[in-house]
């Protein structure tokens, strides 16, 4: 592959913050540029090029921008978390903190809403301890953001014995009597679609949360994890009724 001199490569990067137009005629644009800007963030942290598009492309997932560079960037996540999170998680994580809808974006660029690969997201190529000490740093919003973008269980197409992700049961071993993070824990296992069976679906949890309900320490806790059995039941049902109804409705 044939690679630009550096500096035209790093001013590209910062371009994308400062002077990408909304939208382009060449529809291999996105393509190349992703492959230019990983052979970049391949030189690793040690390379002073490396270092600064990581800064520029970090900028730019948290930046105010008239067009939709997601498309463009959902492949350059990974290698900036896991190679230059020093960088990386210093940018958006004040992203995050800022909320508003680019908190919502990175939710989902971070976690599962871009991508099928609904049990190994972005976010977990972040260092754990890094997560968990900006987790701790930030309070209530910060803990609750990691509760509703890492994956609750630990294989999320499993069937019924999954057990809860590693990482899901430590933030809720330290954070989960807040009530802020319970609320995100909801979020994440009630948000977004499914196909198929919805008691297939839900049921999915019950392992983890009957886990939960039986035998964690905090009350807050036990409740919740109770609350929310029920909730999946009645959700449940709800879908199953309803699929039942619509296919007596269109029988031939």
């Amino acid at each position: 592959m044939s690679i630009l001199p550096r500096p035209q490569l790093v001013k590209a990067a910062h371009n994308l913050v400062t002077q990408l137009p909304p939208s382009t005629s060449d529809p291999m644009l996105p393509y190349h540029f992703k492959t230019v800007m990983t052979w970049l963030l391949d030189q690793g942290r040690v390379d002073a090029d490396a270092r600064i598009t990581a800064m520029a492309l970090s900028s730019a997932l948290v930046a105010e921008q008239d067009h939709d560079l997601d498309f463009m960037m959902e492949d350059l996540v990974r290698p900036l978390l896991e190679g230059f999170p020093e960088i990386s998680w210093q940018i958006l994580g004040g992203g995050i903190l800022a909320k508003g809808v680019n908190a919502v974006r990175l939710r989902f660029l971070l976690g599962k809403g871009l991508s099928e690969r609904q049990a190994d997201p972005p976010i977990l190529c972040l260092p754990e301890e890094v997560l968990f000490a900006w987790c701790r740093a930030n309070g209530d919003e910060a803990a609750a953001f990691a509760a509703e973008t890492l994956p609750f269980l630990d294989d999320d197409g499993g069937g019924r014995g999954a057990g809860l992700h590693p990482w899901m049961s430590r933030l809720i071993q330290e954070f989960g009597d807040r009530a802020r993070v319970r609320q995100a824990l909801d979020s994440n296992i009630f948000s977004g679609g499914f196909g198929g069976s919805a008691s297939s679906f839900f049921g999915r949890y019950e392992a983890a949360l009957a886990s939960l309900r039986d035998g964690h320490p905090s009350s807050a806790l036990r409740r919740w994890a109770g609350k929310t059995l029920q909730a999946l039941a009645g959700t449940s049902e709800h879908f199953d009724r309803r699929d039942d109804e619509w296919s007596a409705q269109n029988e031939d």
